[in-house]
């Protein structure tokens, strides 16, 4: 996932076999907020995530970042900061005040998972469908086996903030 703070647009880029390619910019269509992270699943489905203090931006593309749509629903109350996506429909969100949500169709409907926290998460991983990680602020990481549906929350005995996990 490359973060992509205070950015409206979206740059890509890659270097494949020792050639070298160049970063473009694709227009996101957001003209007041910020988006934090992206993820594609897949070469032509995408999903770059932020808000503006406000509102979600859960924008989708499905060729290749060409065009994006805002999947970002009422269900979602909460400000979202990262995604993470284990194919082109199933997708996760991190959000402030220990928010996550869930969907399995791409983006059309989202079910909210409880972390039973109110912490700020900063960036979510999810390696299958049921396992899941989260970090927030003030030292907490969460585990969930449930594909989200229940979180265990873990400390680590320090006072900063844990910006990033991948599994």
């Amino acid at each position: 996932t490359l973060s992509l703070h205070d950015a409206l647009p979206i740059f890509l880029g890659a270097t494949a076999f020792g050639q070298n390619y160049k970063w473009i910019t694709l227009n996101s269509g957001v003209t007041d907020g910020n988006l934090f992270a992206i993820d594609f699943p897949s070469d032509l489905v995408g999903y770059a995530v932020g808000h503006n203090g406000t509102d979600n931006y859960v924008l989708k593309t499905t060729n290749g970042g060409a065009s994006w749509t805002n999947k970002a629903t009422a269900t979602i109350d909460q400000l979202v900061v990262s995604c993470d996506f284990i194919d082109d429909n199933t997708g996760f969100l991190a959000c402030l005040n220990g928010g996550t949500f869930m969907t399995k169709d791409g983006g059309t409907t989202w079910s909210k998972g409880f972390t039973g926290s109110n912490a700020n998460m900063t960036n979510i991983s999810y390696p299958n469908e049921t396992t899941g990680y989260m970090c927030s602020n003030a030292g907490r990481f969460f585990k969930t086996t449930t594909g989200g549906t229940g979180w265990q929350v873990n400390t680590i005995n320090i006072n900063d903030d844990l910006v990033y996990i991948k599994f």
